[in-house]
């Protein structure tokens, strides 16, 4: 696609005030971690006045399998008690209040039940902790993050254990593109979540020699051409609602986004997950992998296979997936 044709695409894009995230999926494990995701949740629940559903995967088995409970009635007992933890949850968070809440615990597993909800209750947005007793938001290692990306058809904000989550974590965002397809709909979000707003969005390529041949006879001449790049995949008019910069570094990918995101305060890391990521067990899903472990603050995958039509027409959404020239 030439760059002016990509251009016109862009303009057509309905205008970010229809950008929408209704409904807010939160998996609790009741870990560590349960404080900072209610926080995240609560943090993006009230600007976009979202309903958030609190849901609890609970373990039935038995610790006697001699004990002779019937197995129905164990299950529902099992089932209550998840309740009853998510409404001590909400009592310990009264700020909850002032959003639409709901319950809901159980007897399924972790994948299978938030894959029903998501469908189910129409989910905008997943947001998990990075490890938690049940396994489920062990995000950065092996097939458990596979499955919950894989399943997916939503957004999922990833909170580490030392993630910083307060005010709106979407004044301040750090894009980290590869400038590829699995980036399309990341930047979509990312420019219309920061025109809302009204905030701050950099957007950051890395330059890897190890995985991209030299493309010019100089690193500086290497990070203007990205940075061009990065401009045409923009909205034409979005630096007039929101400060954009746009950043191209050489380095080792993991280690120079977190700096970036430390340097530049950022609220959350946008990212973009393709279907290939999931299969590699090495770069690039180890690249998101690392930076889920080390980053400050939470990180944002949008998976590219996102129907993002409250972004962009679907005619659309397959244009600007082409390469660019």
């Amino acid at each position: 696609m030439q760059v002016s044709q990509l251009n016109d695409v862009l303009s057509m894009l309905p205008r970010p005030d229809k950008l929408r995230i209704n409904r807010i999926l939160v998996s609790l494990d009741f870990d560590d971690q349960a404080l900072r995701v209610l926080e995240a949740a609560l943090c993006i629940a009230r600007y976009f006045h979202s309903e958030v559903f609190l849901v609890h995967s609970v373990s039935t088995h038995s610790p006697d399998e001699r004990s002779g409970h019937d197995g129905a009635c164990f299950r529902e007992s099992c089932i209550q008690a998840g309740i009853k933890r998510l409404k001590a949850a909400v009592a310990a968070r009264p700020s909850l209040n002032s959003v639409t809440h709901h319950e809901i615990a159980a007897a399924e597993s972790p994948f299978e039940l938030i894959q029903q909800l998501v469908t189910s209750e129409q989910i905008d947005l997943i947001i998990v902790g990075s490890h938690g007793a049940s396994g489920l938001a062990r995000i950065a290692t092996g097939s458990l993050a596979e499955g919950l990306m894989r399943r997916a058809s939503c957004p999922t904000l990833i909170v580490e254990p030392h993630a910083v989550v307060s005010g709106n974590p979407f004044r301040k965002i750090l894009l980290a593109t590869d400038l590829g397809k699995s980036c399309a709909s990341a930047t979509s979000f990312a420019a219309a979540v920061a025109t809302r707003f009204q905030g701050e969005l950099y957007a950051l390529h890395v330059i890897n020699h190890k995985k991209v041949p030299l493309l010019a006879q100089s690193q500086e001449a290497e990070e203007i051409f990205a940075r061009h790049r990065m401009r045409t995949s923009l909205l034409q008019d979005i630096t007039s609602s929101c400060t954009v910069g746009l950043i191209a570094k050489h380095g080792v990918p993991q280690n120079i986004v977190v700096q970036t995101a430390e340097e530049y305060g950022a609220g959350v890391i946008i990212t973009g997950i393709s279907e290939g990521m999931l299969h590699d067990e090495h770069a690039p899903w180890s690249t998101f992998a690392a930076i889920v472990r080390e980053a400050r603050c939470p990180v944002l995958a949008i998976p590219n296979r996102l129907p993002i039509d409250v972004l962009m027409p679907p005619q659309f959404s397959a244009m600007l997936a082409q390469p660019q020239i």
